[in-house]
């Protein structure tokens, strides 16, 4: 794996996050998942306000995985936001969520996202797609830098 960064997951579901963190462990995948539960919280973390005023430790995710349906701010107004920043906007957006609803998936590519993948409800299955999503993003493709941009 040629990629350091974290990845970082914003889902508000503790169950989905426990099952992709036994993926995660499962896999051996060699980068930390860092957790953010909901929209706010996740450009607080992306930009070093808030509560993680000053944070400068490892720059801008490798990759973003983005649920859609979350309290505060959802998937949508992540997503746009990050596209829209310029500090953030080369940062891949990988939508992974519940929906299959063709109007999110066009709405979100729409919307800049680089990827959008339906959580499976097979554990197997799911673990095959993070795998080949985690691979793809961290070992073939060429990502930016993406160096840290914080406010603090």
């Amino acid at each position: 794996m040629k990629e350091t960064r974290p990845i970082l997951l914003i889902d508000d579901s503790d169950e989905d996050f426990a099952s992709l963190a036994w993926i995660w462990r499962r896999s051996a995948i060699g980068v930390t998942l860092v957790r953010c539960k909901d929209g706010e919280d996740a450009l607080e973390w992306l930009l070093g306000t808030g509560r993680y005023l000053g944070r400068n430790d490892t720059g801008n995710p490798a990759l973003i995985l983005l649920d859609l349906n979350m309290p505060r701010s959802n998937g949508a107004a992540v997503l746009s936001a990050v596209k829209l920043n310029p500090l953030l906007q080369t940062t891949p957006v990988v939508i992974l969520t519940t929906s299959s609803n063709p109007a999110d998936v066009e709405a979100c590519y729409r919307g800049g996202a680089n990827g959008y993948i339906t959580k499976s409800l097979d554990v197997e299955d799911m673990e095959v797609s993070i795998r080949k999503l985690v691979s793809f993003w961290l070992e073939v493709a060429s990502l930016p830098q993406g160096e840290f941009h914080g406010r603090g």
